[in-house]
């Protein structure tokens, strides 16, 4: 009888189980915290995401820039147009003035009272440090500050 030489195994192992190929030995940690880092942050970017579109279906107060005018070096006149889903309550807006460089050179915030239109229109003088070439809706919230008291009046239209 001629005697078979004994295989050896291609790759040491210090257990006698079987080995994954391309599984390094100790486990695969790194890859598994790939996977939890990836859950995580789909978890996180839905919680943003959910967040966003609940917030602006929440939001009760629309401006629209309807024209603006230079009336002198320190001065602009400013149109706007503010819709609302329910007009009964008080909102307030901010628009700001700009120079040729679009710096901010001036800038009033203005209280919109309670009203039955859903739809007004705002004229605002802004007085401001420079010459203004532009205007620019800053936004509005229906949450007023303590220091806006007074109401600015608009035109409802319908």
């Amino acid at each position: 009888m001629s005697e078979q030489p004994t295989r050896r195994a291609r790759y040491s192992s210090k257990s006698s189980s079987a080995r994954r190929v391309g599984v390094p030995e100790g486990g695969n940690w790194g890859s598994k915290m790939v996977a939890i880092g990836a859950v995580v942050i789909a978890i996180v970017a839905v919680v943003v995401i959910g967040r966003y579109f609940y917030q602006s279906s929440q939001i009760n107060v629309t401006p629209t820039l309807a024209e603006f005018e230079r009336v002198a070096d320190d001065e602009m006149r400013v149109a706007v147009d503010v819709s609302r889903k329910d007009p009964s309550l008080p909102a307030y807006c901010i628009v700001t003035a700009l120079s040729y460089d679009k710096d901010e050179v001036g800038r009033r915030e203005f209280l919109i009272g309670a009203s039955d239109a859903s739809l007004e229109r705002f004229e605002i003088i802004i007085p401001t440090r420079k010459p203004a070439v532009a205007a620019k809706m800053y936004g509005c919230s229906s949450t007023i500050p303590s220091y806006l008291t007074e109401p600015t009046n608009g035109v409802a239209h319908q």
